[in-house]
């Protein structure tokens, strides 16, 4: 994707080390640049044609940010979260000179079909939102007790969340469509339909587990009993347990 020379404004987006997998379909991006810091990857310069495209928007873990003056900003706030790091900064190519692994992809026998998604003109509401942790607890916790209600929630990583239920909250975020058991990012759907029930019992036998796609076909499994009902106190106990378990 070519980057947009008429945009001047610096765009941002961290990810933990552990997922520089998710790295795999834009590190072709000449305009790219990464950095490395305390077991996270900063990458630079991220045009906002890039920043809507499928593959960053199917990216999970994410978090987006532009630079005002020595500041970075989240997408879509005007409070700064932190100065612009000081880092060596390295194309994305040379940073990222490998192939790098996907995530879980299914065990497919021989003669089976791969499971793809594709875009899907079905409207499905939307019933899950993985959001910036900290945007969540901003919102949730000023937020009247019934408006949070019907809304389950976990942390996935160290910056993010999970929320499903309906209806959600009105938070930036990647939007998912429940299909059993297997949340599809929202306009996508599995490609032959008829191989949904076989895609359910592979990826969650036990039926205890949401299997979380990407368009790409990649998926990470949640545990049912990690959800927990959202609430200010939930999250209030959930940060102060992520805080003691981060302190030396």
């Amino acid at each position: 994707m070519a980057a947009d020379t008429a945009d001047h404004i610096t765009r941002y987006m961290l990810l933990q080390l552990a997922h520089k997998e998710q790295l795999g379909s834009i590190r072709h991006w000449s305009n790219l640049k990464l950095g490395f810091e305390a077991g996270h990857i900063w990458i630079k310069d991220l045009t906002a044609e890039q920043l809507q495209s499928k593959e960053i928007r199917s990216i999970p873990f994410k978090q987006l940010f532009y630079q005002n003056g020595t500041q970075l900003f989240p997408e879509g706030s005007m409070l700064p979260a932190m100065p612009v790091p000081a880092l060596l900064w390295t194309p994305a190519q040379r940073a990222l000179p490998l192939s790098l692994p996907a995530l879980n992809r299914l065990m497919i026998q021989p003669g089976s079909i791969i499971p793809r998604l594709c875009t899907s003109a079905k409207e499905c509401e939307a019933w899950a939102l993985i959001c910036d942790l900290e945007l969540l607890a901003r919102y949730a916790l000023q937020a009247p007790p019934l408006r949070l209600r019907h809304l389950q929630w976990t942390i996935l990583g160290s910056r993010k969340a999970l929320i499903t239920g309906q209806p959600l909250l009105p938070l930036p975020g990647d939007t998912y469509w429940r299909k059993n058991n297997q949340l599809l990012p929202s306009g996508f759907d599995f490609e032959q339909d008829l191989l949904t029930p076989a895609i359910n019992h592979k990826t969650d036998p036990d039926n205890q587990s949401f299997i979380v796609w990407n368009p790409q076909a990649n998926w990470f499994r949640v545990e049912q009993k990690d959800l927990k009902p959202l609430s200010a106190g939930s999250l209030r106990r959930s940060m102060q347990t992520k805080k003691n378990e981060t302190e030396p």
